[in-house]
């Protein structure tokens, strides 16, 4: 069956492009070893529990009385207890199937269907049983049934992320592709099944929490004639948990190894059917794409705090990567080029590399992995939408599924996509006046001045020319030069924590931070970075502030302006409260957790402390609620705000078993989404302030 739309393949393919090489098979070998030890482990385990189960029902009672018939029913119990506790994880055996995505037949796009077929032939990959759409920047490939995947030979399915239509040429959306169908050809894929099925294991063994591990509890509270096996079982599993810890490292560790070279690999059959360069392009294109999407997402999300639905994320998607059309022609252009003339898209990190969990090595390993040989082809620049008959329908579809499956929004009636992408430019446009003043808002809170004061000030003749603001903003980037320098400190500092590192350590006030002090390095380096925003900035803050009030003043609008002073106090109020209250709270969750014994003073304690927080979330938001409110940016009313700040919702008070309950993770997910819409609220009324920057005299 042969495609109407067809895209160029390469003219000449090497020899053995796709062939896998002596690393690949050593580290496949490793993997499978490692599968093998850890089953032969966990059945070895089943059976010994199994046995022990067996003889304490059969071993005779020599002499009947009643300490040894406890003694015997203690047996087992204990023994039956541990066989659970090896079992346990089958109960919870699902075949996971994702629920954003959406399945595309033969009979809806059968442009798509072709065009995928005419690949697998031209590569030898299976064909793929189904192929799904989804809304991220991504393709990948899984088994249709990744426990049957163990045992028997299971077709395997295509899911294609939807945006990669928009971001990519047709000629990078078949790399991409054929990408996918490199894993569809390779058997190693099964090794990752089986490490999958490991990992659901160990994982449910050593880290779940749950009705054995409460029962085992309970159990170890009674009455001590009755509690002692459970206190003798209880070393036999940290003993087990601990074996299978490093298990655990050890498979995911081989199987990260593995699964870089699969990538490597796959990367080959992208340059045999669609050249070199268009997999190392379409890699240099998606994070940036990934960037934009994630950006509109959060403004829909935002939105939809409102009540206010787009019909088509897709739209305002497109939108924004054409706004960004002309930076992104412009890096292409910018791009150096390698003695043969080709594009170099990524340069070799010089702080950085892959972590040994990584599952993908860096770009730029596998640009100088694909392009070695390097194999030409005629570029495709149509777009990958040329492929779909129903591009909007699936569009649309996609949409409600995100409301749905991300944000727990069952959209009724949806608004005009004109007005929902107004929103989006106006909150795209308060980040932009923010960015002027060196991003410096971002990681700390303005230090405010009284409306008072500004007003009083603002009388004087104050200069607010052009070339006076760009004054102030230049006095602003020689205060923000240390605050960056340690801010890369910081960043240097995670790819430590994190083993990514090619400079393992850092020097900071003289000291030398490395793997083993790098959390005290962090530590330290934050201190100092607020030290810095704490007693460097409060002048600065007043004289831009006082500016602010004179440009407010020449305009007629200073009362507006001094209103919304007095609103950003309050709105830092509860930024600075919501933020006390999270880190409280989760402090005091630490320490109980740290507690051998947990009593119920303790417990009744912990509840008074979150009560306490909930009840000053509650007043703030009632005193706020009561006073004057200026508008803000697609927000109109007060109501509007505590919609988009708590969805109008008082925080709740614990009473009763929390924990238990649910209430207790409900009332955290409340105050961590309320955390991240108070920022981004008082960032739109400082934007608000901001604006008048832009006033000339």
């Amino acid at each position: 069956m042969n495609s109407k739309i067809n895209s160029p393949f390469p003219a000449e393919i090497p020899k053995g492009l796709t062939a896998v090489n002596k690393n690949y098979y050593f580290k496949a070998v490793l993997a499978v070893l490692a599968i093998i030890l850890f089953f032969a482990l966990f059945l070895s385990l089943v059976a010994l529990t199994s046995y022990l189960v067996f003889l304490a029902i059969s071993y005779p009672i020599p002499v009947v009385n009643k300490f040894t018939v406890i003694v015997k029913l203690g047996a087992i119990a204990g023994a039956g207890m541990l066989l659970v506790f090896t079992l346990k994880f089958l109960v919870k055996i699902r075949n996971h199937h994702p629920e954003n995505r959406i399945e595309i037949d033969s009979v809806d796009e059968p442009e798509l269907w072709n065009y995928v077929l005419e690949i697998c032939k031209h590569t030898g990959a299976p064909k793929p049983k189904y192929i799904y759409l989804d809304p991220d920047v991504n393709a990948y490939v899984r088994y249709t049934n990744s426990w049957l995947s163990l045992i028997m030979p299971v077709k395997k399915e295509l899911t294609i992320g939807l945006p990669l239509t928009q971001c990519l040429e047709l000629g990078e959306f078949k790399a991409v592709l054929s990408h996918e169908f490199g894993h569809f050809a390779q058997k190693s894929m099964r090794i990752g099944s089986y490490v999958n099925t490991a990992n659901t294991i160990i994982h449910n063994l050593i880290y779940t929490r749950d009705s054995w591990d409460n029962a085992l509890e309970r159990w170890k509270k009674s009455d001590i004639r009755v509690a002692f096996p459970a206190w003798i079982i209880s070393p036999v599993i940290w003993g087990i948990r601990q074996l299978l810890k490093l298990f655990y490292l050890a498979l995911n560790i081989l199987q990260s190894s593995l699964s870089r070279e699969m990538e490597f690999n796959a990367d080959k059959f992208a340059a045999m059917s669609a050249g070199s360069e268009a997999i190392v392009s379409s890699l240099w294109k998606l994070n940036p794409a990934a960037d934009q999407l994630n950006n509109v997402m959060g403004h829909l999300f935002n939105a939809s705090k409102l009540q206010k639905y787009t019909p088509n994320l897709f739209y305002h998607f497109q939108v924004a990567l054409d706004a960004e059309k002309p930076q992104l022609e412009k890096a292409l252009g910018e791009l150096q080029t390698d003695s043969t003339g080709h594009r170099i898209y990524f340069t070799t990190s010089e702080i950085s590399k892959a972590h040994m969990y990584d599952s993908h090595p860096p770009n730029d390993e596998r640009e100088k992995s694909v392009k070695t040989p390097f194999v030409a082809c005629e570029a495709d620049t149509r777009s990958p939408e040329l492929l779909f008959g129903k591009l909007t329908k699936w569009q649309e579809r996609l949409t409600k599924l995100v409301y749905l499956n991300y944000w727990n929004c069952k959209v009724k009636e949806v608004s005009d996509v004109a007005e929902i992408e107004q929103i989006i430019q106006t909150e795209n446009a308060e980040k932009v006046v923010l960015k002027d003043f060196h991003n410096t808002f971002d990681n700390r809170y303005v230090m405010l001045p009284k409306a008072d004061h500004i007003r009083s000030k603002s009388a004087d003749h104050i200069n607010t020319s052009p070339r006076q603001w760009e004054n102030i903003k230049d006095d602003l980037n020689n205060l923000m030069e240390p605050v960056r320098e340690i801010e890369k400190l910081l960043e240097h500092a995670v790819l430590i924590h994190n083993g990514t590192a090619k400079q393992a350590s850092f020097t900071f006030q003289d000291k030398q931070y490395d793997k083993q002090n790098v959390s005290a390095g962090y530590e330290l380096l934050f201190k100092r970075r607020n030290e810095l925003f704490d007693t460097g900035f409060t002048k600065w803050d007043e004289n831009l502030f006082v500016h602010l009030g004179a440009a407010a003043r020449s305009k007629d609008e200073l009362e507006v302006f001094l209103r919304r002073i007095n609103q950003h106090h309050r709105i830092l109020k509860i930024c600075k409260k919501l933020d006390f209250a999270k880190n409280d709270v989760l402090s005091h969750l630490e320490f109980l957790q740290k507690k051998e014994e947990v009593s119920t003073a303790d417990l009744n304690e912990f509840q008074r402390v979150i009560n306490e927080h909930v009840e000053e979330l509650n007043r703030l938001q009632l005193e706020f609620h009561q006073e004057p409110f200026e508008s803000l940016s697609n927000i109109e009313t007060s109501i509007e705000f505590f919609k988009v700040l708590n969805n109008g919702r008082d925080f709740k008070r614990m009473k009763g078993e929390m924990f238990e309950s649910g209430d207790f993770d409900q009332l955290m997910n409340q105050i961590h989404g309320a955390v991240y819409q108070a920022q981004r609220l008082e960032q739109k009324n400082l934007s608000a302030l901001l604006i008048y920057s832009k006033v000339a005299q």
